[in-house]
């Protein structure tokens, strides 16, 4: 694997190298002082998959550089290594797979490399091909940013802004995407639709008690908002109810019961 680090700073671009000397024995580090050499080599021929990118240069910026890697690259990844915080949201448009504040120790070094390393080497899941009817839809996990169920339909959204209606419950549908994690969020709406029956002793009249347990899941989910051009954070709840349960109780008995309570209170 080939690494590029593009840092003006002699000492910095040392300190990453030397972190990643011993992580594989493919890896390779070369050093550009300025984003000029760096895209030349690119230019030449060169494929780097990842570059620590210093940001403040001595005379370009390195979002720029990054920027145009990415034109030249798609596939190289982006690790911005820089002193500030006020480019994250250009970072966040350049879709970087990493974002370091210096001064950073070499362990956050070794630990954004194995984020990004990790998430290079994770195999691309298959597409998802839904035959419905006449129609025959294909998805690519990588591209779906949320599924959710619409009665007996489920409607699925995708990066360039496409939703798809298909007719097919939501548990069918999230089994074709199998254990994809996708790209901003995941939700469900379920639907309870039970018929309970319960019987009593002959003539004597009962109370029905009736409770639907649920389980509460919390995530938080980060956005980018363009309206106000900043990352947001929000909480979301995930509510999943299950099987209702029921219990009798004759009505003399729930009565005694009743007015044992009320005494004790």
């Amino acid at each position: 694997m080939l690494v590029a680090i593009c840092d003006d700073t002699k000492a910095d671009a040392e300190k990453i190298s030397f972190a990643l000397m011993d992580i594989a024995d493919d890896l390779e580090t070369v050093w550009f002082e300025n984003g000029a050499k760096l895209l030349e080599s690119i230019k030449s021929g060169a494929f780097y998959a990842l570059v620590f990118q210093d940001i403040y240069l001595e005379n370009e910026m390195g979002v720029d550089v990054a920027r145009a890697v990415k034109e030249l690259s798609p596939n190289t990844q982006i690790i911005f290594v820089t002193t500030s915080l006020d480019h994250a949201i250009d970072a966040f448009r350049i879709q970087a797979a990493d974002y370091l504040v210096k001064p950073c120790t070499e362990m956050d070094i070794v630990k954004a490399f194995a984020r990004v390393n990790m998430r290079m080497n994770k195999p691309e899941p298959e597409p998802v091909v839904m035959n419905i009817g006449k129609e025959i839809h294909i998805f690519y996990p990588e591209k779906v940013i949320k599924i959710e169920s619409d009665r007996h339909y489920t409607v699925i959204h995708q990066q360039n802004r496409h939703s798809t209606r298909v007719h097919m419950n939501f548990s069918d549908a999230a089994a074709l995407f199998g254990s994809v994690s996708f790209t901003s969020e995941y939700e469900e709406s379920v639907e309870l639709n039970y018929s309970l029956e319960y019987a009593t002793s002959s003539g004597a009249d009962a109370v029905v008690f009736y409770s639907v347990p649920f389980e509460f899941y919390e995530y938080e989910l980060n956005y980018y908002d363009k309206e106000h051009d900043e990352i947001k954070a929000t909480t979301r709840t995930l509510c999943m109810p299950k099987k209702p349960c029921t219990a009798t109780i004759e009505l003399e008995k729930y009565q005694m019961l009743r007015c044992r309570s009320v005494r004790a209170a």
